[in-house]
């Protein structure tokens, strides 16, 4: 072993020891030197979280702006700060001008006592009887006025309703319940234009202030003169009722009153001049038609207090260009929007959970209500809609395919879809347990009944065996030009071949028990009703003897007849069933005597654009 040579290493290892603790010491002091920089709170102000009180300290607390930190400090004893129970051994009672005597205790320490009862300026005056200072007008209120004996310089006042315009008519009652009575003002022997409703209502006769009730209901001034209405600052009023302002038609705009929860059903409908109104944050309701045929009606803003809009609400508000449904809306009936040909613009706040606007359509969550932007193509409704509302699609001209989902359960009138000319498809989701199609028609889930042909098919269809039922307006104003009917079909609804003025033939399978046809004319196996007539009818007809009942536009558009006889067995004709007949065609109808007779028979529809000859019994 070489010693020397270890103890050599050993001397340098110790070297760099020495070395290494030294720059660490430098660095060490290094740092020392250079402070790291502290956050500056930017606090906010303090508040008080616990009050001192006469026995206990308080707390009060701030919170820096920046990062969240807080502090608090303490608040010291309030000798003042008690908790005193209700004056006892009243001795001398406070007035409004000199203190009274007693004992009350605090509850935080009974040692805590007062003795003198402060001035009572609530409920210490001695006063003297009531004086009116103005008298009330139909729409200022007037008042009237008291002293106190103890001080003259303290007064009371007290409002004089104002009585509303000159004529109305107040009903009182109690509201069920309750020992509150209050008022209904209805239109009484009310004749002006301007009219004002009071929040307050005693009788003519009544002198007592107790008798003051309030206004809370209005019904009654349907179709008078009215151009404005105004309402009490103070306004009472909860309700308009039913009708209300029904055809007022001068009337052309109104701000409605705080307070306001209901608007009953056709309360503004047909006010054609009506071109603004302004509903309350506190209004919950609009009831059916209630603002039907607004025709000057320009917007609507729904407040967010709004949660239901009735069927028809808006029904044929033709200058209605915008809408806005705020957070609280959850139910829209059934063709609120149907007929407002303008409205280009529905908003829904961001905030509602039950409407929503999606491919410029208005939907609930379960319904589909409003087309703002007529489809062209096809449309696929939503899965999780439910319904589809029975206008919705009344103006989709351009409309050529629907696609339903499995989740709609109600189509609540086909007959919508007979504005859609260009319709070609209507296919149903498979999973759908309510409805299903086939060839782009659409039938009930078990294919036992046809509901409707698309417009825009054409051509031949044979209906398929197994199908029982021909639905209500099934077939309205198809483009077949070619039916077949097999043996199980058992019903065929009304109107179901309405306006089907290009239907060349139908054939009944001869095993069917319950409709036939002879000579191009449907009827059932009875011949006592005639469904239709096809264009391939011609010449002089005779119907049958036994037949009673003609439906509606049986024979429309059937221009080669030349003449058609009604036998007197027939008690039933229906509207437009000889639509568009010239003068060159004749009607014998052989059991009444003249037109009078006939119309009351079977009124006076059955001639609607009917411009045929028409021979009465005992004519040449």
């Amino acid at each position: 072993m070489n010693t020397k040579k270890n103890k050599g290493y050993g001397a340098l290892n110790l070297i760099s020891v020495i070395v290494v603790t030294i720059a660490l010491a430098f660095t060490a002091l290094s740092l020392a030197g250079c402070p790291t920089e502290e956050h500056v709170h930017d606090w906010g102000e303090w508040t008080v979280t616990t009050a001192p009180t006469c026995m206990a300290e308080g707390v009060e607390t701030r919170t820096c702006k920046s990062d969240g930190t807080t502090e608090t400090r303490t608040l010291a004893i309030d000798p003042n700060a008690h908790d005193w129970d209700e004056w006892k051994d009243i001795t001398k009672a406070a007035t409004c001008i000199e203190t009274g005597l007693g004992k009350r205790i605090c509850k935080l320490n009974s040692e805590h006592t007062e003795t003198v009862i402060p001035v009572d300026l609530v409920n210490g005056h001695d006063w003297d009887d009531w004086a009116e200072e103005s008298e009330p007008t139909e729409t200022v209120n007037g008042a009237e006025a008291r002293s106190c004996k103890r001080d003259s310089t303290h007064k009371d006042h007290r409002p004089l309703w104002a009585t509303g315009s000159a004529g109305l008519d107040f009903s009182g009652d109690f509201i069920v319940g309750t020992a509150d009575y209050v008022y209904i003002v209805l239109k009484g022997t009310f004749s002006g234009t301007t009219l004002h409703i009071p929040a307050y209502w005693r009788g003519v006769d009544s002198t007592n202030y107790d008798d003051y009730s309030p206004v809370t209901k209005i019904f009654s001034f349907e179709g008078t003169d009215i151009t404005a209405v105004t309402f009490a600052a103070e306004s009472q009023i909860e309700e308009i009722g039913q009708s209300t302002f029904f055809g007022c038609t001068s009337l052309a705009s109104v701000t409605l009153p705080a307070g306001l929860t209901t608007i009953g059903g056709d309360a503004f409908s047909d006010c054609a001049s009506l071109a603004s109104i302004t509903l309350p944050a506190s209004l919950t309701t609009i009831g059916e038609n209630a603002f039907a045929n607004c025709t000057s009606l320009a917007s609507i803003t729904l407040p967010d207090s709004v949660t239901s809009i009735g069927s028809h609400a808006f029904f044929g508000c033709t200058s209605l260009t915008s809408v806005t449904i705020g957070k609280g809306v959850t139910e829209i009936g059934d063709s609120a929007f149907y007929g407002c040909t303008s409205l280009t613009s529905i908003t829904v706040d961001a905030g509602n959970q039950h409407c929503r606007i999606q491919n410029d359509i208005l939907y609930t969550t379960t319904a589909i209500v409003f087309v703002i932007k007529e489809p062209s193509g096809s449309i696929t409704i939503p899965e999780g809609i439910t319904t589809i509302d029975s206008s919705v699609f009344s103006n989709s001209r351009d409309l050529t395919g629907i696609s339903i989902p499995a989740s709609v359960t109600n189509i609540e009138n086909l007959m919508v879809l007979t504005n859609c000319t260009k319709l070609a498809s209507i296919t149903v989701n498979a999973n759908n347990q309510h409805y299903s199609s086939e060839s782009n028609i659409l039938y009930n889930k078990a294919k036992t009944a046809i509901l409707f042909v698309p417009l825009a098919i054409s051509g031949s269809i044979t209906i398929p065996n197994g199908i029982t039922t021909i639905g209500e307006n099934a077939f309205y104003a198809s483009r077949i030009t070619d039916i077949s009917i097999p043996a199980s079909v058992t019903e065929i609804g009304k109107d179901a071949f309405f306006s089907c003025y290009g239907l060349v033939s139908i054939t009944v399978d001869a095993n069917n028990q319950h409709y036939t046809v002879q000579n191009n004319i449907l009827y059932n196996e009875a011949k006592t009703e005639l469904l239709i007539a096809t264009s391939g009818i011609s010449g002089d007809v005779t119907l049958p003897a036994s037949l009673t009942n003609i439906r509606t536009t049986a024979f429309a558009i059937r221009q080669n007849i030349t003449s058609i006889t009604i036998p007197a067995s027939v008690t039933s004709v229906g509207s437009r069933a000889f639509a568009m007949w010239t003068v060159e065609q004749t009607i014998n109808v052989a059991g009444y005597a003249d037109q009078a007779a006939a119309d009351t028979a079977w009124g006076n529809g059955w001639r609607n654009t009917c411009n045929a000859t028409v021979k009465y019994a005992g004519e040449s």
